[in-house]
């Protein structure tokens, strides 16, 4: 006797230690096994279980008929379906909540008493894991399909103008001076210029989109006037609205006030977006902007633009995807209107970070209502004109009406020679004089002479203004300019690079250049940055050498 109960005992403490829970019930489905893993698992403690029908515990109400015509099968055929194999099932704990739990279940006869042992795991939370890594994974398809369709729309934006380009060239360089091609070479080289634009327009949204998710947008803080703003964006699009045959009408309402401190480029930038947008997919009909303010909590105010047009329009499941990455409401209207599908996420994530929002409602062939909210402080001040996106900076005749840049000699260092071509073209046919080199090597050949402590700057400085470009091989524009800056140099330097984040301007002005401009060249820019140089506006006193 003792040694069976010796036997018993190693036997209930091998069953209350196992890591599964333990459970065995008898030919009517009551409980004659409680392990401790089990009265964790479901919450009923041994006491509590011991001697109840199992179907009252832990079987959910839904799965208690199965449960009972199991049982009730091998009584008469000595077969069960679940026997001698794992499977995963539900269940329900004392506290109601269901968990999923794997077990497997076998059937013992011991002394002429029938038993069916159940070997249970709760495997809820790997059930969850499992569940959230296909949810995962089934967005990581989904964000990959729209990443592949966003690529393949962007191959065809900026493929369709570089073949505007590239093939108008192809007809210049060959039937350009025959006389039958002459009277269309003007439309040629318009038809050029306006993919070119396209193509632009293009590279400065992405460009637009990396700094903002990189985090690397600044915003700034002027008095501007949002209605002109908004005015003035309508008549900047008013041609594209009268070319469709659709009214664009703008209402600036008593109530939006005067001046707000904002960013005027970035509010100016949403705006074109959203106009735009309205009227290339409006067919027929109008789309009308209205401007209005209202006050807002802690003495701001809230600046309301609504676009309404009576185009195309959108499903709630688009409109649900309209700012979504690399995604666009419907990539078959990309296919049939144009565009990357990038300016709506921009403006989206730029109205975040003028304090406010952009909502949309509409209705699919009905049109479309989008309604841009900012809340801003009022100013005072006068508004900062900011001039039209479309009007870029003139330059200032020299006096007595001549040519700009006549008499000033520019230092012009560019390792590319068509770059070198086009830009010397410009200075010259504005008055400038011209001397071209390719690296930093040649700007200090051309600025210093030879001394027994090393190279010295000429003075005076055979040059009225440095144009150097920043990422030349060899010596850089960087590190030229710093050597000059360090050697006491004040002759004007102004940075020419194909890199367009606000981040790039910093780095060429910290390295002593006095004013930036991007590639592509802008004429009228270039040509305006070096008059203000010859007049002297860039003013750095000459320092003796460290």
């Amino acid at each position: 006797m003792r040694g069976l109960s010796l036997s018993e005992a190693r036997t209930r403490l091998v069953i209350d230690t196992a890591l599964d829970a333990v459970v065995a019930i008898d030919e009517d489905g009551r409980v004659t096994e409680w392990n401790t893993q089990a009265a964790h698992t479901f919450g009923y403690s041994r006491e509590e279980a011991m001697g109840r029908c199992l179907a009252d515990l832990i079987i959910p109400v839904d799965q208690r008929r199965a449960h009972a015509d199991g049982l009730a099968r091998f009584k008469s055929t000595g077969l069960h379906t679940m026997l001698n194999r794992r499977v995963e099932a539900r269940a329900v704990r004392k506290d109601g909540r269901h968990i999923t739990i794997e077990l497997s279940i076998t059937h013992a006869v011991a002394h002429g008493v029938s038993t069916f042992n159940a070997f249970l795991r709760d495997i809820s939370d790997r059930k969850a894991a499992e569940k959230e890594i296909l949810a995962a994974r089934q967005r990581a398809e989904v964000a990959n399909q729209a990443k592949s369709e966003f690529l393949a729309n962007m191959s065809h934006e900026i493929r369709t103008p570089m073949t505007a380009i590239l093939g108008f060239a192809d007809l210049l360089e060959e039937f350009g001076d025959t006389p039958t091609f002459r009277d269309s070479r003007i439309d040629a080289i318009r038809t050029i210029k306006r993919h070119g634009h396209n193509l632009l327009a293009i590279i400065n949204d992405i460009l637009d989109l990396s700094k903002i998710e990189a985090g690397k947008m600044s915003i700034e803080q002027m008095p501007c006037s949002p209605g002109a703003l908004a005015v003035d964006t309508c008549d900047l699009l008013q041609v594209r609205a009268r070319d469709k045959g659709i009214a664009l009408e703008c209402r600036v309402e008593p109530s939006l006030p005067a001046a707000v401190l904002t960013d005027p480029v970035r509010l100016r930038q949403i705006l074109i977006n959203l106009i735009g947008n309205a009227v290339k997919f409006t067919e027929s009909g109008s789309v009308r902007v209205r401007g209005w303010g209202e006050p807002a909590e802690d003495g701001r105010v809230r600046v309301n633009f609504e676009i309404v047009d009576t185009g195309i329009g959108m499903t709630p499941e688009q409109v649900s995807r309209l700012f979504g990455a690399f995604e666009q409401a419907d990539t078959s209207m990309a296919r049939r209107f144009g565009g990357t599908g990038l300016g709506l996420r921009i403006s989206q994530r730029l109205a975040g970070m003028l304090g406010g929002e952009i909502r949309v409602s509409s209705a699919l062939g009905r049109g479309t209502s989008m309604t841009l909210s900012l809340s801003v402080e009022p100013s005072m001040e006068s508004p900062v004109k900011t001039g039209t996106s479309h009007e870029p900076p003139q330059a200032v005749a020299a006096s007595g009406g001549g040519p700009p840049l006549g008499g000033c000699r520019v230092l012009l260092a560019e390792d590319g020679k068509d770059n070198q071509r086009l830009i010397a073209f410009h200075l010259q046919r504005a008055g400038a004089e011209v001397v071209i080199v390719e690296n930093g090597h040649g700007v200090l050949e051309r600025l210093t002479a030879p001394d027994d402590n090393g190279p010295r700057l000429l003075d005076p400085s055979p040059f009225h203004v440095i144009l150097m470009d920043m990422q030349m091989p060899e010596f850089d524009g960087y590190s030229t300019a710093r050597w000059l800056r360090d050697r006491g140099c004040a002759l004007p330097i102004i940075a020419l690079t194909a890199h367009a984040m606000s981040s790039d301007r910093e780095k060429c002005i910290s390295a002593g250049c006095d004013d930036y401009t991007t590639k592509p060249i802008d004429r009228s820019q270039l040509i305006a940055l070096c008059s203000r140089a010859f007049r002297g506006e860039y003013t750095r006193a000459r320092r003796p050498a460290a």
